[in-house]
């Protein structure tokens, strides 16, 4: 005899793990606030029910991990983050406009490609 369905554990799964080999055996539960859990058809309605519920239990904990899963990816984008514009980079990019590549590479002391970069994150439309 158990008084009250909290105090025979903590969550539902743990009272069906206690429950389903009593049952088994033909031992019946009396449970205060809920009845008598036995091999009738009561006792299988009761158990039944506390599947479900431990199904929804499972279901919620599932639900928050994915939310949460979802609320870390929006927050945390990761990766190098951009690139600043510094005047060296602006200087360069307005050299651009009426000069090759090479000519900026020697001129600045920047790889070419990161003249590219530089163009391609900052929308610089330069003819060359």
């Amino acid at each position: 005899m158990v008084s009250d369905l909290a105090q025979l554990s903590n969550s539902v799964s743990d009272v069906l793990h206690i429950i389903l080999p009593l049952l088994k055996n033909n031992i019946r539960i009396n449970i205060s606030n809920i009845g008598m859990i036995d091999n009738a058809d009561r006792g299988y309605w009761i158990t039944k029910t506390l599947l479900a519920v431990a199904r929804q239990e499972k279901d919620i904990r599932r639900f928050q991990l994915v939310q949460k899963a979802k609320d870390d990816k929006r927050k945390n984008k990761g990766g190098r983050s951009r690139r600043t514009l510094t005047p060296k980079y602006k200087a360069a990019l307005t050299y651009m406009k009426t000069h090759t590549y090479q000519e900026t590479v020697n001129k600045f002391r920047v790889s070419k490609s990161t003249l590219k970069r530089i163009k391609k994150q900052f929308g610089v439309s330069i003819k060359n």
